[in-house]
């Protein structure tokens, strides 16, 4: 009974106008049920948090509408200092086992990524100062250096350098930023 409290709330919390107050709440509610959220964090109207005790996020990071941050199945998420991640951006970081063709994928459960950072393992990384444009997708694997920029619509799962310009299907690096100021 408790659970369906919980989420007849939320859903009412995370449909909330994307306001100074919308806001203020949803980040208070989301405190609560996430490992970890720093200081100064905007959670637009319509972001989810699937399994949110394994989602860690930094400060001063910003979640545009509609986001979708799904750490079902998986070694954890951590998303670092001064992320924007813009609308629709969908992050699932477990997948579905699909090796034995006489079980059904969905009697199979499930396998994810792990990532060694910071003395920690993830199945999903987004280190400093990352832009993540509109309706990205970020799986398992997915370790995005600082200062990195991925593209709207960029398919991410694997490692990308630092201050990488990420764009496409499979994602692939196509510029670095700090060649860009030389």
């Amino acid at each position: 009974m408790l659970n369906l409290i919980k989420n007849i709330i939320a859903n009412i919390l995370i449909n909330l106008p994307t306001t100074a107050l919308g806001n203020i709440i949803r980040y208070k509610f989301y405190s609560k049920y996430l490992k970890s959220i720093g200081k100064n964090v905007v959670i637009e109207n319509g972001v989810l948090f699937g399994a949110p005790t394994l989602i860690e996020i930094g400060d001063n990071c910003i979640f545009g509408r509609n986001v979708n941050i799904n750490a079902g199945h998986c070694n954890g998420v951590y998303i670092g200092n001064y992320v924007a991640i813009a609308d629709g951006t969908y992050l699932r970081s477990g997948n579905h086992k699909f090796d034995q063709i006489d079980v059904a994928i969905q009697l199979q459960g499930h396998f994810s990524s792990k990532i060694d950072f910071n003395n920690r393992i993830y199945s999903v990384v987004i280190e400093d100062n990352v832009w993540i444009g509109a309706r990205a997708i970020i799986l398992s694997g997915a370790h995005i250096g600082e200062g990195s920029v991925i593209a709207a619509g960029s398919v991410i799962s694997s490692k990308i350098p630092p201050f990488s310009i990420v764009v496409g299907n499979p994602g692939r690096v196509v510029s670095n930023r700090k060649l860009k100021q030389k």
